[in-house]
């Protein structure tokens, strides 16, 4: 049986990796960036992946939990700031929950979100997916995976 766990935590990590390696490739859609420091520059309503930091450089976040909520709000927060944006911008974001918290390796794990968001324009934004509701100038129950990786002094988002 313990075997078997090993396969399968090898089989997630290897999908892991095989996503965020295609993300980094298609440039997250143009939406998140290509991690070059300058998308801001080059695409006003991009939110630049490899900005979203937290630190924490004495370790006072308690959980994984704690992590990937600080990190929701870091990302969505960006996305704030970018108000000339129908399509990307947000006027607010509200996290509904998160499950299914799942170690991939060392310092790199998973966290499955379900949140809420607010764009700036309704009939503008890239927001609305499938498994989301609209609920007035809000779109609901919208599901995403974060991947966070710690590094020393903090934690940076891989991908969302």
């Amino acid at each position: 049986m313990e075997k078997s766990k090993k396969i399968i935590y090898a089989i997630i990590a290897l999908a892991a990796l095989v996503l965020i390696a295609y993300g980094i490739s298609r440039g997250m859609e143009g939406r998140l960036g290509t991690g070059n420091g300058n998308d801001r520059a080059s695409d006003p309503c991009s939110v630049d992946i490899s900005a979203i930091i937290l630190d924490d450089p004495e370790g006072l976040l308690s959980s994984q939990e704690d992590v990937a909520r600080a990190m929701f709000d870091n990302y969505f927060e960006e996305y704030t700031k970018i108000p000339n944006c129908p399509e990307a911008g947000i006027n607010g974001y509200n996290l509904v929950s998160i499950s299914n918290v799942q170690d991939l390796q060392e310092g790199h794990f998973t966290a499955d979100i379900i949140f809420d968001l607010q764009p700036i324009s309704m009939e503008e934004t890239e927001w609305i997916t499938e498994e989301a509701t609209i609920d007035g100038n809000w779109i609901r129950g919208k599901e995403g995976t974060l991947s966070i990786m710690r590094t020393e002094g903090g934690y940076f988002l891989v991908v969302y």
